[in-house]
């Protein structure tokens, strides 16, 4: 009982713990002065931050992406002809070694080198986006290959797929790939809530594709209890917002014909 205390008192310290904690005290406050609809503001606002932050529910909305494919062993696939990692893996950063931060979904590239290493592609891909920065151009797919190939994590042609804006554009491209050099099947790897609209948007491009899902975000793979707190934390808004971009994203990709 102290423990939860305890880090109840140090959940206030969060942004989100501390806007949750002042509605509340305003609350209160604001009911001993009989200013009862503002009190009742208060009072809704502060349990929508609760129900986003101290409850199991955004998990469980993207669980309904991650779900979709779901591989109980991730590296029971047939040999492919190549291997693609989306971008979002990596962002450039001057003082990191290869001039890259790694990202939360470098998932994404250590699942596609595994997949190689393990005899599953021949031929691996890098996504991923670029940007003006003092007039030179950032192509992140360029720097993760430059990376893989310093290091000779695989023994396997690397391709970039050069700068690009979406997953649209990485399938488009991909798509022009195999077809110059002949390839049937291919390997596609991104985040699992990504999966849907990911597997969608290759089909679309006319592609043969095996889906590989990582970076999961939920006790779907992550063997953590599911657990409620007092005191909201900022876990469940990151969650609800990867959720709502997904689902948005697919709305956007129909309306476009992408998917």
């Amino acid at each position: 009982m102290l423990r939860q205390l305890f880090y109840s008192l140090i959940y206030l310290t969060e942004p989100i713990g501390f806007i949750w904690f002042l509605l509340c005290v305003g609350a209160l406050i604001f009911a001993r002065k009989k200013q009862w609809l503002a009190s009742i503001y208060c009072i809704v606002i502060a349990g929508i931050i609760s129900i986003i932050g101290s409850t199991p529910l955004p998990g469980k909305l993207i669980e309904m992406l991650e779900k979709q494919y779901l591989r109980q062993d991730p590296f029971d696939v047939p040999v492919c002809d190549a291997v693609v990692s989306l971008g979002g893996s990596v962002q450039a950063s001057k003082y990191d070694a290869h001039n890259l931060d790694l990202l939360y979904s470098c998932d994404r590239i250590s699942m596609a080198v595994e997949l190689v290493k393990r005899g599953r592609a021949k031929n691996l891909v890098i996504g991923g986006s670029g940007y003006q920065f003092k007039g030179v151009l950032i192509v992140e797919p360029d720097m993760v290959k430059q990376w893989l190939t310093d290091w000779k994590l695989v023994d396997v042609p690397i391709y970039s797929l050069g700068a690009t804006d979406n997953t649209h554009d990485e399938a488009l491209r991909v798509a022009n790939l195999a077809k110059t050099n002949g390839w049937q099947q291919i390997l596609v790897v991104t985040s699992a809530y990504h999966m849907p609209r990911t597997a969608a948007t290759f089909k679309k491009a006319g592609l043969n594709i095996v889906c590989v899902p990582c970076d999961f975000q939920t006790s779907l793979s992550i063997e953590t209890p599911v657990s409620y707190t007092l005191v909201p934390r900022y876990q469940g808004f990151v969650k609800l917002s990867i959720f709502i971009h997904e689902i948005f994203g697919m709305a956007t990709y129909k309306i476009h014909g992408w998917m």
